[in-house]
C-alpha cells in the first residue's frame, strides 16, 4: 500500500509538473498573443502613416506639376510681352524719326517762305 502511495505520489507529481510547464506554456502563449497585438496595432500605425505620407507625396507632385505648367505660361506670357515691348519701342524710334525728319522738312520749307 505504501508502495501504492509512492507512485500515486509520483503520479500526481509528474501530472503536477507536466501543468506547471503547461501552465508556462499558456503564459508564453498570452504573452505572445499580447506582444503580436501590439505588433499588430503598430503595424496598422505605421501602414497608416505610410499612407498617409504617400497621399501628401502625390498631392504635392501634383502642385509641383501645376506650377511648373504655370511657370511655362507665365514665361511663353512674358516672352510674348519683351517682344511687344519690343516692337512698340521700334514703333516709337521710327515715329520719332518720322516726327524728326517733316520737323526738319517744315523748318526748311519755313525757311524757304521767309
Amino acid at each position: 500500500m505504501i508502495e501504492f502511495a509512492k507512485q500515486d505520489l509520483a503520479g500526481a507529481k509528474s501530472e503536477m509538473d507536466q501543468l506547471r510547464v503547461k501552465l508556462a506554456r499558456q503564459g508564453d502563449v498570452d504573452a505572445l498573443k499580447t506582444e503580436v497585438e501590439k505588433r499588430d496595432k503598430e503595424l496598422a500605425r505605421m501602414t497608416a502613416e505610410a499612407s498617409a505620407r504617400s497621399a501628401e507625396v502625390a498631392r504635392l507632385r501634383s502642385l509641383l506639376q501645376r506650377l511648373e505648367q504655370s511657370q511655362t505660361l507665365l514665361e511663353r506670357r512674358l516672352v510674348e510681352l519683351e517682344a511687344t515691348v519690343t516692337e512698340g519701342n521700334h514703333k516709337i524710334e521710327m515715329l520719332k524719326r518720322e516726327v524728326a525728319d517733316k520737323t526738319e522738312r517744315l523748318r526748311r520749307l519755313s525757311g524757304m517762305t521767309d
